[in-house]
């Protein structure tokens, strides 16, 4: 399975950045990859995560830590569908 990254999410140098663009409510990538809300916190998660676990050992856990922090910076999207995207994220990183 294919897995993309946004980039508008890697490049983000603040919260306040990454918070805005999850919502917008969409972010186009390249060759028209649309990014979810849901998507870009699950891909936030995960990466943030990463400072702190290995993506082989990361849990729902490790991911809705990193969301309460994104949520209570303001961000807006499903916990759940973000959690299962990190864990996605995570298990395509170990591969």
């Amino acid at each position: 399975m294919t897995i993309y990254l946004s980039n508008a999410i890697e490049n983000a140098t603040s919260i306040e950045q990454v918070v805005e663009l999850i919502n917008e409510g969409t972010c186009e990538g390249m060759e028209g990859i649309e990014f979810t809300a849901d998507i870009l916190a699950g891909q936030y998660a995960w990466s943030a995560a990463k400072d702190f676990v290995d993506s082989a050992g990361m849990t729902a856990d490790d991911l809705e830590a990193q969301l309460e922090f994104l949520s209570a910076a303001g961000a807006v999207f499903s916990e759940s569908v973000a959690v299962d995207h990190g864990l996605k994220l995570a298990a395509a990183d170990t591969e």
